[in-house]
């Protein structure tokens, strides 16, 4: 008995010092309740896409079946992102979030005027909503202004932002990650934008488009974007059916 209680001893040890060390160097807990909320399989050493310039602009809305896009909203809007069930689009204009609810009849798909649902000084980006809890969205932040964006779960039921502590290397780089435009879904679905470049007047120019890859399937230019015109921050609904992206039109 003994000898069996040593040898079940040892064995607990070389398991617990085995998984220990195969533990990344992160706060596991920030990661799993990012890429809950992200959806996404591709690590921050996975980025491929270009930087997105992008700021603001109007938002546009590409037809994955059709293989088309439109102006959806014109305006000075920022970061779209599809609520679960896709009918609905969170955006940002200026330190407003506002709501455009969406009517799909086939393939014809109008919006709402923005709703403004409130203001939050110091909002930077917002990244996705939670599937489980519709009333929460994970986004960027820089509420110290200290040029030094953090993360965070914004609850529109009550207009309340939780930080989401983070503090190795690792952290930060998936924060980096969130920065930026490229994607890469559960399903194998990719995002990126890509610096092209275009012929305007004879001149070659070069500005960013917005790309798409379904699985299995090549790379699509989803905004075909005028020459010298840039687009960036796509997004995806759910059920594969709709992208969204910013750019002038």
């Amino acid at each position: 008995m003994r000898n069996i209680r040593h040898t079940l001893t040892l064995l607990l040890l070389w398991v617990s010092f085995s998984t220990a060390s195969a533990l990344p160097q992160r706060t596991q807990s920030f990661w799993m309740r990012v890429l809950k909320l992200l959806g996404v399989t591709a690590t921050p050493a996975n980025q491929k896409g270009d930087e997105d310039p992008v700021t603001d602009g109007d938002i546009w809305l590409y037809k994955v079946e059709q293989k088309i896009s439109f102006v959806l909203k014109q305006g000075n809007f920022r970061s779209p992102i599809f609520m679960p069930g896709g009918n609905a689009v969170l955006a940002l204009s200026g330190e407003k979030v506002v709501r455009f609810d969406l009517t799909i009849n086939g393939v014809e798909v109008d919006a709402s005027a923005p709703a403004e649902l409130l203001t939050l000084p110091g909002i930077q980006k917002l990244i996705s909503v939670d599937g489980d809890a519709p009333d929460q969205v994970l986004v960027l932040t820089d509420l110290d202004n200290d040029n030094c964006p953090g993360v965070g779960v914004l609850t529109l039921t009550d207009r309340t932002v939780s930080p989401l502590q983070h503090s190795t290397k690792d952290d930060q780089d998936l924060v980096t990650y969130l920065k930026r435009s490229e994607r890469e879904y559960d399903d194998g679905t990719k995002l990126e934008v890509r610096i092209v470049s275009k012929s305007r007047t004879g001149t070659p120019v070069s500005a960013t488009d917005a790309f798409m890859q379904l699985p299995r399937k090549g790379w699509i230019n989803i905004s075909q974007c005028r020459p010298g015109i840039n687009c960036g921050q796509p997004t995806i609904s759910s059920d594969r059916k709709f992208v969204l992206f910013v750019g002038k039109a």
